[in-house]
């Protein structure tokens, strides 16, 4: 993982500022007309340009870290030492808390949703008790981009059923072996979820567990109000936390490895195809890499056209008609067990992968794919809805894909969960057509 680039600020020309008011309906006749057009424009364009900066949306966050095996790795952040701060130096967040699961996440205190300005740079300390080391990073968030995302807006099929709702509401940290920390955008319910950065964080040189316990004074006594466990091996060793065999490994000088968390951030030019008796209508999707993304009516066109790069494919639900117009649902997950605990091992689908896309690097990832460049992952449902297999095409290549847990559901015209009654006409006009319709 590298470090993110940092965003360059953006500087309007006399023409594209004259031709910015143009689109806004202001045209200018003569060259002085323009000379006062720019002079009254500017500060105008330059107000909207800075809406990123102090626009306030609601936002929460939730943080993540790697496992080892059946049990929970030891993480601890540094109390009073994590915060984000918007383009002003205001601290617009503030938690203590290193979560659980990787790419899933818990709230920490603190991360609670509330109003304020986006972040522009972001502050994370915390201790590895597996590798007994303290990290640091303070980086810089390019914040144009995250407005561009916080602005994106979804139709609800869950609680608010047609209802048009943030895309993304939800920071997400996920802290991996060797102080690699990824962040996430997300939503609330996780249904659409994005890499939006990725960080390497610095050992605290000379810092140890005695010596952050004796600073700070926010114990009641001096030092810290939370402080580290010194019983490193005990704390590793509870009845939660990590196997003895894997404590005994890393007793002997063994070091978790950030390769796993490196190789599954490697995207693939890859899209969804549903093939039998089934017509694709919608489908939501978890991907390898952690990210994951609802595909709308409204979208699937441009989604079964488009090119991209993705991570390989761990779950998608899937919505489908069958050949006499009834609607079903079908949940596959492209895996029949876990690595470590809430981590699915993705092996087999990595060596499809590998062998139908060769040499990929996550240095790729923003490659841009034409059409010959796609695979396709065809879903074949059997004539009597009780079978279905996954399969990577690429070219003249077949290769079968595992399908794990399946789950299937008859559903009422237009619904989204079994038991679910068909919805109002106006609902489906806005589950049908998106976002955008709020604007007609």
């Amino acid at each position: 993982m590298g470090q993110i680039e940092h965003a360059q600020p953006n500087t309007l020309s006399r023409r594209r500022l004259l031709a910015v008011l143009g689109l806004n309906g202001l045209s200018a006749t003569n060259s002085t007309h323009a000379e006062w057009l720019v002079q009254m424009g500017q500060p105008l364009i330059e107000k909207a340009m800075q809406a990123y900066e102090t626009e306030e949306f609601t936002w929460g966050l939730s943080t993540s870290h790697y496992y080892l095996d059946k049990g929970a790795t030891q993480m601890v952040t540094l109390e009073r030492e994590n915060w984000m701060k918007d383009a002003h130096g205001n601290v617009v967040a503030n938690w203590f808390g290193a979560g659980n699961v990787w790419g899933l996440g818990g709230g920490p205190i603190g991360g609670d949703p509330r109003k304020s300005r986006l972040p522009k740079s972001i502050h994370i300390s915390y201790y590895d008790y597996q590798e007994d080391l303290f990290y640091q990073l303070d980086a810089e968030l390019p914040q144009k981009e995250l407005y561009a995302l916080f602005k994106q807006k979804t139709v609800d099929r869950s609680m608010q059923v047609g209802a048009v709702i943030p895309r993304y509401d939800r920071f997400l940290i996920g802290i991996a072996p060797q102080g690699h920390v990824v962040l996430w955008v997300r939503s609330a319910g996780a249904k659409d979820q994005v890499e939006f950065a990725t960080f390497k964080a610095q050992i605290m040189q000379g810092m140890t567990v005695d010596r952050y316990n004796s600073t700070g004074t926010y114990g009641p006594n001096g030092g810290r109000a939370f402080p580290i466990s010194t019983d490193r091996w005990g704390k590793l060793s509870s009845s939660t936390s990590l196997t003895p065999v894997t404590v005994n490994k890393l007793k002997s000088g063994w070091l978790p490895s950030a390769d796993y968390y490196l190789q599954q951030r490697i995207k693939y030019p890859w899209r969804y195809q549903m093939s039998g008796n089934g017509r694709l209508l919608e489908f939501t999707e978890t991907q390898g890499n952690q990210e994951h993304f609802y595909v709308g009516p409204w979208s699937l066109t441009p989604y079964l056209n488009g090119a991209a790069m993705r991570g390989v494919p761990e779950t998608t639900t899937m919505w489908f008609n069958d050949s006499e117009g009834m609607r079903h649902s079908i949940y596959l997950a492209f895996f029949d067990k876990y690595r470590v605990a809430g981590e699915p091992d993705l092996s087999p689908i990595w060596q499809a992968f590998r062998s139908a896309f060769p040499d990929r690097k996550v240095e790729g990832n923003d490659y841009w794919p034409g059409a010959r460049d796609m695979g396709t992952v065809n879903i074949h449902v059997s004539d009597d809805l009780k079978s279905y297999t996954a399969t990577l095409i690429k070219d003249e290549l077949r290769i079968p894909l595992p399908v794990g847990k399946t789950q299937f559901f008859d559903l009422e015209p237009f619904a989204a969960w079994p038991g679910q009654e068909t919805p109002a006409p106006a609902v489906i006009k806005r589950l049908q057509g998106g976002p955008d319709l709020s604007s007609q």
